[in-house]
């Protein structure tokens, strides 16, 4: 029987981190991101079963709580070394309490933000990155993803899983919103409980199937691990501090 502390951790983590986040929230809702279809959640894995998982967090710079939360933001090194630091170290928990659950040795390395202003300047995109060391498995014919999304993983944003270059999707669970031939895409909402999704090599190629739904980029739910709400009330906070 597969022990089950390691679900019970994760669980217990991400209801600690979202509680948290909803304190932050609390106390600094106008300067928090705003949820649109340039929010997302992706994760780009690698030949090599690693990835770099970013969070694009949205601001609507037609307002002046989003534009001054953006600028400031981007024109603070000091806020960005703590959303930075903030955002690996929760990320790290996560991967720490994955890896007992896959007996991978999960790291999480190399936090990064990037600023970019979207459709023609009224959106400013915050997009945090971290490079995530053996998050899939690797088997003789590709790659296979389950933890850390297969518990307790609920997006509050679009959730997107990319192959690596020249790989195939051949199967996931649950179905997602949209897939193509190398990726797959779940609305905002989603409740991936039980998710698993294989990617062939190159060496091994098969037909995938093409689904014709397009996800809506509808509203928040619970956050995925708790992360994206809890970072981006961190730094919410950290802004009304300021002033």
């Amino acid at each position: 029987m597969r022990d089950d502390v390691p679900q019970r951790s994760l669980r217990s983590l991400a209801t600690l981190i979202a509680v948290l986040g909803l304190i932050f929230t609390a106390t600094a809702p106008a300067a928090a991101a705003q949820h649109t279809d340039d929010s997302a959640f992706v994760v780009d894995l690698a030949a090599d079963g690693s990835a770099t998982v970013t969070v694009h967090l949205a601001y609507d710079l037609g307002s002046e709580e989003g534009q001054t939360a953006f600028r400031d933001l981007e024109g603070s090194d000091t806020l960005q070394e703590q959303y930075r630091t903030d955002f690996r170290d929760r990320m790290s928990r996560v991967a720490a309490t994955a890896a007992n659950e896959t007996g991978r040795e999960m790291r999480v390395s190399d936090p990064q933000v990037a600023f970019e202003t979207r459709d023609s300047g009224s959106t400013g995109v915050v997009s945090l990155s971290v490079e995530w060391a053996e998050l899939a498995a690797t088997t003789d014919d590709g790659l296979v993803v389950t933890e850390p999304f297969a518990t307790s993983f609920e997006p509050d944003r679009r959730f997107v899983l990319q192959a690596p270059d020249g790989y195939g999707l051949t199967d996931v669970s649950p179905a997602a919103d949209t897939r193509n031939a190398n990726s797959a895409e779940w609305e905002a909402d989603a409740s991936p409980d039980g998710f698993e999704a294989t990617f062939e090599s190159p060496s091994t190629p098969t037909e995938t199937s093409m689904a014709t739904t397009t996800p809506t980029g509808s509203e928040i739910g619970t956050p995925g691990f708790g992360i994206v709400v809890a970072v981006g009330a961190f730094v919410a906070a950290a802004l009304l501090l300021r002033r």
